[in-house]
This record gives C-alpha cells, structure tokens and sequence, in this order.
C-alpha cells in the first residue's frame, strides 16, 4: 500500500473516531464516561440515573433549606425518560437524541410539568424546547432553550420561555468546574406578552463544580443567585449540593 493511501486511510479512521456516537461504547455505569464534557446528553441503553439535591435559599427576610431528587432511564441509547420533584415543582420530559457526534450535540425535549407555588394555585404546563452541547478540548458548552404553555383554567394565561447556558470546564480527569447562566422570563398578561416578558425576565449566575467518585457516580457543589441580573432581580443566593448515582 502505498504511502499516499495509508496517510488517506488514517484521516478516514480518525475522522470516524472523532464522530462516533459518544455512548455507543459507554452504556454501563462502570463505562460510562468520568469526564462531564464528554457525556452525551441522553444515558446509555438501559442505564439509570438517581439524583439528589439539597439547596439552602438566603433573602434579606429569611433563610430556608429544601430538597429534591430526579431520576431519569434511557429507553434506548438515544431515548431518555425523566422525572423531578423540587418544592413547587414536578414534572416528567423525554428527550430524544437527533444529532450526536463528538462535537455537536442536539436532543429535542418535551414535557409535562405541574406547578404549585403558593401551595394552593395548582397548574400544569406543556414544555418543549431542545438541548444543545458543543465540545473543543477541555470545554463544553451546552444551552437548553424552552418554552413551556400552561393548562387550563389555573395556567390558561401563563406562559414561560428558559433559556439556561452552562459553561463546563475538564479541568482534571474527575473534576470539572463550570458557569451557569441564561435567560428566563414569563408571560401572564396575554394583552401584552411581549411588554410583560421584557419587565420580568432575569439572568441567573451560578458557579458549581462537578466530581466524578467513580464512573457511576458524582458529587457537585454550586453557588447561584437566580436574580442576579435583568429586568427582575433581587438579593437572594442559594448553596447546593448534589449527589447522582448511575445504576
């Protein structure tokens, strides 16, 4: 074989490397990957997920703690059914993963949510958005616009769009800081949505880190402040810490 056809076979078995599908051989908690800028956005075939949460809330009036669990079960490698419970919040969402390579990622999602804010006002929502994760070196970047359209007599008028932006960096093998921000807004006046959106949107700031124990399982810590910018903000911060276990 001559020199010229090695070298053209060479880039050819690099170029499918680089696209293969990030999950296709890391369906198992112990293979699944250490590194949070190399996990694809749905869970590997018949690959389970456990997470649990406690959050400490701090406003100028008071300081209260909370906590909450999900879990989430890849039907198929590409395919992945999950359910939150937080206070004021549940919902369940499949996502689906449409484009995988190594560097480009895209997922439709869609979900069903019930609201109850106050402990008395009970509403539910539709949500559909998609997720989106672009990876160079060490860094990943993934964005999960949504919009969720509430249901009927209690979220007939109550519309909701997110926009959550996290910034993850590889900095060892296990452990990956990262920055979480976005955009989020709602609309309750259907005479004017757009005006409303614009008086009530607010940018999050969050750091956080993640470590991974093992293959299957991860601790993380995060910082956040919900209303630190926009047209709505306020003096709050919340201090997290979470647990997710693959099984």
């Amino acid at each position: 074989m001559s020199h010229a056809a090695t070298m053209c076979l060479a880039v050819l078995a690099s170029t499918a490397i680089a696209s293969a599908d990030p999950a296709d051989t890391r369906a198992t908690p112990a293979t699944w990957p250490t590194e949070l800028t190399q996990r694809p956005l749905t869970l590997g075939d018949q690959l389970g997920e456990l997470e649990l949460d406690a959050t400490r809330t701090t406003t100028v009036m008071s300081s209260t703690a909370t906590a909450g669990f999900g879990a989430a079960f890849g039907a198929t490698d590409r395919w992945t059914i999950d359910a939150q419970h937080r206070e004021g919040e549940n919902g369940v969402h499949a996502t689906y993963g449409v484009v995988r390579s190594h560097a480009f990622e895209l997922a439709p999602r869609v979900g069903v949510e019930a609201y109850d804010t106050d402990g008395q006002d009970l509403w539910w929502a539709i949500r559909a958005g998609v997720a989106l994760e672009a990876r160079a070196g060490r860094i990943a970047i993934v964005a999960m616009p949504s919009i969720a359209v509430g249901l009927g007599d209690g979220g007939a008028s109550r519309a909701s769009v997110s926009m959550p932006i996290t910034v993850e960096l590889q900095a060892t093998h296990q452990l990956a800081p990262y920055l979480r921000t976005g955009i989020a807004g709602s609309d309750q006046d259907s005479g004017a949505p757009v005006q409303y959106f614009a008086e009530s949107f607010t940018i999050p700031i969050g750091i956080g880190a993640l470590l991974a124990v093992a293959p299957s399982c991860d601790l993380g810590v995060e910082l956040a402040y919900p209303f630190a910018a926009g047209a709505l903000t306020a003096p709050e911060s919340q201090l997290g810490v979470f647990g997710r276990f693959r099984m």
